[in-house]
């Protein structure tokens, strides 16, 4: 009896489990909530700088990195920024390859490849370069 209930725990252990494996270092430092964006350009090159936070500012743009590959972005979404001015959550998904991150999402315009290299990547920032 008692080999039946420890082999029902091991299996619900491993069953249970979150498959985090396929995760990188680089990944799990990426998964979080990034706000505070901030845009500049240095020689005709677009960088973009994020602060990590513990929870969802409201009324603010924000890239949210959920797991290994699904993301969401909360965009303005307005006719002209005329009033009344509201946000949007707007499901994608993103690959990694080295420092090269591809974020693909839909929204009224269609699908968006957008195409980033990672600059900087700490547990409290994150810096990308906007590749063409």
């Amino acid at each position: 009896m008692k080999k039946i209930i420890f082999g029902f725990f091991v299996i619900t252990l491993f069953l249970s489990c979150e498959k985090s494996e396929n995760l990188t270092p680089r990944q799990n430092k990426l998964i979080g909530i990034w706000q505070n964006e901030k845009y500049q350009f240095k020689n005709d090159i677009e960088f973009i700088s994020y602060t990590k936070k513990d929870s969802l500012d409201e009324n603010q743009y924000a890239l949210v990195i959920e797991n290994d590959k699904d993301l969401y972005e909360i965009k303005y979404n307005s006719k002209c920024g005329s009033e009344p001015m509201y946000f949007q959550k707007i499901r994608g998904t993103y690959e990694m390859d080295s420092d090269v991150v591809l974020i693909q999402t839909s929204n009224w315009r269609g699908k968006q490849n957008l195409k980033y290299k990672i600059i900087a990547l700490t547990d409290s920032t994150l810096e990308l370069q906007v590749l063409k």
